[in-house]
C-alpha cells in the first residue's frame, strides 16, 4: 500500500469485491472507502453526511457496502472525526482529487462517472457541489430538499440528473422533496419509503434506502440494465413497490 495511505478498518460489504476504509494524506480530512482488488473501473461517489458532521465513518454501513459492488466512495470528515462541521467546499475539492493521478493508485477510477451524494445538510452540501461543479454527473439526496425558501430558484441551475431518496411522511426531507420536484427541470427521480428521517442507512447493508441506492447508482454509472428496471418499468418494479416503495420520475430519468 501507498505510504501516503493508511488502512485502518476491513469491513467488506456484500457486493463481488471486499471493500475496506483508508485515508490518504493526499486527502486530508476525509475517508475513502474502496474495494481491495476491483477488476473493472470504479465510479466516484462523493458523500456529505447528515447533520454536515466531520465524521467519516458516520455511515460506514452503507459507504462500505456501496465500494463493495464496484464504487470509489468518499465521504467528507475523517475517521476520527472533528468537531467542525463539514462544508459543500470538502466535496468539490474530492472532484479535484478524484480527477488526479492520487485516486488511481486504488484502482481504475472513472472520475468521468461522479456523483454527489448527502444526507439532510450533507444533501444540501451536495446539491451546492452539483450546482457549482460541471463535472458532477449525478446528484442524489438522502431524505433532503432545499429548506430556504428563496433558494428553490437555485434548482433552475442544477444540470445533472437528481434522484431524492425519502424516508416518507415522517421524513422532514419528504415535505421538502415533494415542494422541489414540481420545480425541477432536468431529469428527476423521487423515490419514498415510510422510514422516517434517520432512515435505514445503519441497518445491515444499508437497509431498503441503501439497497435502492445501490441498484440507482449501477443503474446510472454502471448501466446496470436490471437495476434500471426496477425504477423504470412497471412490472420489474413492482419488487420496489411491494416492499413499499413508492416512485416516480420525469423529464427523461427513464
Amino acid at each position: 500500500m501507498e505510504k501516503d495511505a493508511c488502512e485502518v478498518d476491513n469491513t467488506g460489504g456484500t457486493g463481488a469485491y471486499s471493500a475496506h476504509m483508508i485515508e490518504d494524506t493526499t486527502l486530508p480530512d476525509h475517508t475513502i472507502y474502496v474495494p481491495k482488488n476491483a477488476t473493472g473501473t470504479l465510479p466516484v461517489v462523493l458523500f456529505g453526511n447528515m447533520l454536515c458532521l466531520s465524521q467519516g465513518a458516520f455511515f460506514k454501513t452503507m459507504l462500505t457496502e456501496i465500494a463493495s459492488h464496484g464504487f470509489m466512495v468518499v465521504a467528507s470528515g475523517s475517521l476520527k472525526g472533528k468537531s467542525e462541521l463539514t462544508r459543500a467546499s470538502m466535496l468539490t475539492k474530492a472532484v479535484d482529487w478524484a480527477n488526479g493521478p492520487a485516486a488511481q493508485k486504488y484502482g481504475k477510477v472513472d472520475a468521468s462517472s461522479l456523483a454527489v451524494v448527502g444526507h439532510g445538510c450533507g444533501g444540501l452540501e451536495a446539491l451546492s457541489a452539483s450546482y457549482q461543479e460541471s463535472r458532477v454527473t449525478y446528484t442524489v439526496l438522502l431524505n433532503s430538499g432545499v429548506y430556504e425558501k428563496a433558494k428553490l430558484p437555485l434548482l433552475q441551475g442544477l444540470k445533472a440528473p437528481l434522484a431524492y431518496f425519502v424516508g416518507g411522511q415522517p421524513d422532514i426531507g419528504f415535505p421538502l422533496a415533494e415542494r422541489d420536484y414540481p420545480l425541477l427541470n432536468i431529469p428527476v427521480l423521487k423515490a419514498s419509503i415510510k422510514v422516517g428521517h434517520l432512515g435505514t442507512f445503519y441497518q445491515k447493508r444499508g437497509g431498503a434506502q441503501g439497497q435502492a441506492l445501490v441498484k440507482y447508482l449501477s443503474w446510472k454509472q454502471k448501466g446496470d440494465s436490471s437495476a434500471k428496471a426496477l425504477f423504470c418499468s412497471p412490472a420489474d418494479g413492482t419488487q420496489l413497490v411491494k416492499t413499499g416503495w413508492s416512485i416516480e420520475s420525469k423529464n427523461g430519468m427513464c
